[in-house]
């Protein structure tokens, strides 16, 4: 989850900026298909009671007719929810689609508001299997791009009403104002920050003294944050107006008399002149709802319910970012406790378990009958176990801050040979060829033995595991200006280039056959090589082979 809102944030960046509508429509195909990794798409938009196709990222596409109201497009349209739909299942019905290639296509709702207004198709090459997760990540960005066209939309007819009036550089002025706004809600924020944040920036788009947002809990309305702590005194009356803009998303704009009356309260604050009440919504579900007051001589206008409204998506998104946020932040936090106790609590059994198995392994190692053969795999199995448990600690010690490190003066050469030689212990049958490259004896680092002899250790077992036995694995170290440089390079399947970019993650396994482990080493080896002020990348073709380089920082003696 916590990738999604990071890769979300992004893709919103790209939408606040000024588009034209022809921009929009590219910038959304480019990053629908970056984000379902797909190949082509196009945007049909509702006009009338038929979709009309705006956009297609190929000409290709502009030739394929729509089914009208029997097409997975209009399905999408009518019920506002992704489909996946596998060309192979419904190859008869597709063929212009099957011409392509295309495996599976990907339908996502665009709706504003409560609205439906069209939607987006991504067709993929491959064949793509979509979890509950990744359609709530493609509503998401429905509603993203949605705002994306609509304020497109109105850009473009501000602009054009704009440079008709003598009214022109303010109306400007203000959509810079809330695409500025708007930029605040980019960086993570607490849910007490994001409200602090919205209320700030709508008394700054209007000019107004005291804000305040309420949000809907249990069929009631509280008021979640206030400029001015007398506000949290006042409370909503059940059929008053701020329920009535929760309930019917209508905004709306109160006089001095109309506020006090009501709510005599108000008579405490600085002479309160009028009020802006704006629907706060996320598709179609009312959230809340902000208000905004103010004490000047002049009243809230028109134009100012405007600015407001247009601000609210924003918003409403900013609010739903922090809650997506919290709620990914929790389940880390729940994720981490449990690996650190279960690491913790099956450490004390499995030292036990290591200890007896160790005693029948020397009792019958000499006899090589069935039975050794039966603990020797035990023993093997016990020690895979033992080094996944301390991988999860070593996790845990990273991300708690406990994972120590002891700096000292090392032989960078003495660190390879180690690890040279637990790989020839461990698999003594595989060829390894240690190349030296460096002219001089010394070879000093700042580092910590232990930890880069590990760094080494999982390489080297990397290199072998995902390469047939009878091919060589080479260790290679060179001196690069300021810095060793070592790789190891392997001539096995390789890893895809997809998947290169996501190898260094916690957690990541790919798609190898190769069940073992929880896919952490290296996210575990780049932690302690960036530790060390160096780098790690990986250099992989497809059944050609990988090449690992590591890159430290040469001693300054």
């Amino acid at each position: 989850m916590s990738n999604m809102i990071k890769k979300l944030d992004k893709i919103s960046f790209r939408f606040l900026k000024t588009l034209n509508l022809d921009d929009a429509y590219s910038i959304i195909i480019h990053e629908a298909i970056n984000l379902s990794g797909g190949n082509f798409g196009s945007i049909y938009l509702a006009k009338g009671d038929n979709l009309e196709k705006v956009y297609a990222s190929t000409p290709t596409l502009y030739k394929i007719v729509s089914r009208g109201k029997d097409s997975f497009a209009y399905k999408t349209f009518k019920y506002h929810k992704p489909y996946k739909l596998d060309i192979e299942q419904f190859g008869d019905k597709f063929p212009e689609i099957k011409k392509l290639g295309v495996k599976t296509s990907i339908f996502i709702p665009l709706s504003y508001q409560q609205y439906s207004i069209g939607t987006i198709i991504v067709q993929s090459l491959k064949k793509k299997e979509l979890k509950k997760e990744d359609y709530r990540i493609l509503k998401l960005f429905g509603s993203f791009a949605s705002l994306t066209i609509k304020k497109a939309q109105f850009h473009e007819d501000t602009i054009k009403a704009v440079r008709m009036s003598k009214e022109s550089k303010e109306m400007e002025q203000v959509l810079e104002k809330i695409y500025k706004a708007g930029l605040r809600f980019l960086e993570p924020l607490k849910l007490e920050e994001t409200y602090a944040t919205i209320v700030k920036e709508a008394m700054k788009l209007v000019n107004g003294q005291y804000g305040s947002i309420h949000i809907e809990k249990n069929d009631n309305l509280e008021r979640v944050y206030a400029s001015d702590s007398l506000l949290y005194k006042i409370k909503p009356r059940p059929k008053g107006h701020i329920y009535k803009v929760f309930k019917k998303r209508l905004s709306l704009i109160l006089k001095t008399e109309e506020v006090i009356s009501i709510h005599p309260e108000f008579a405490q604050l600085k002479k309160v002149k009028s009020a802006l009440l704006i629907p706060l919504f996320y598709l179609n579900k009312s959230m809340g709802v902000l208000t905004v007051q103010s004490a000047k001589k002049r009243t809230f206008s028109k134009k100012d319910l405007t600015i407001l409204k247009l601000f609210s998506p924003f918003a409403t998104l900013a609010i739903r970012k922090a809650h997506l946020y919290n709620e990914a932040k929790k389940a880390v936090e729940i994720r981490d406790y449990f690996i650190a106790l279960a690491a913790h609590e099956l450490r004390t059994p499995l030292t036990a378990l290591n200890g007896y198995v160790q005693l029948l392994y020397n009792k019958l190692e000499k006899k090589q009958s069935n039975e050794f053969q039966l603990v020797k795999y035990l023993s093997q199995e016990s020690k895979r176990l033992t080094n996944l448990i301390q991988e999860l600690l070593e996790i845990n010690r990273i991300q708690t801050g406990k994972f120590h490190y002891v700096l000292e003066e090392i032989n960078m050469k003495d660190i390879l040979k180690k690890a040279v030689d637990n790989f020839s212990f461990i698999s003594p049958k595989r060829k390894l060829f240690f190349k030296n490259g460096l002219v001089s004896r010394q070879a000093e680092i700042i580092g910590d033995f232990n930890k880069l002899v590990q760094v080494f250790n999982n390489l080297l077992d990397n290199a072998a595991k995902f390469s047939a036995p009878e091919t060589p694995i080479i260790l290679e170290i060179e001196k690069e200006e300021d810095d060793f440089i070592i790789r190891v390079n392997d001539e096995g399947k390789g890893i895809p280039k997809e998947e290169q970019r996501k190898i260094f993650q916690m957690f990541y396994k790919g798609t190898s056959n190769i069940k073992e482990g929880f896919g952490l080493g290296l996210f575990l080896i780049k932690n302690i090589i960036e530790q060390h002020h160096g780098s790690i990348k990986i250099k992989s073709k497809e059944n050609k082979g990988t090449t690992v380089e590591v890159k430290l920082p040469i001693a300054k003696l």
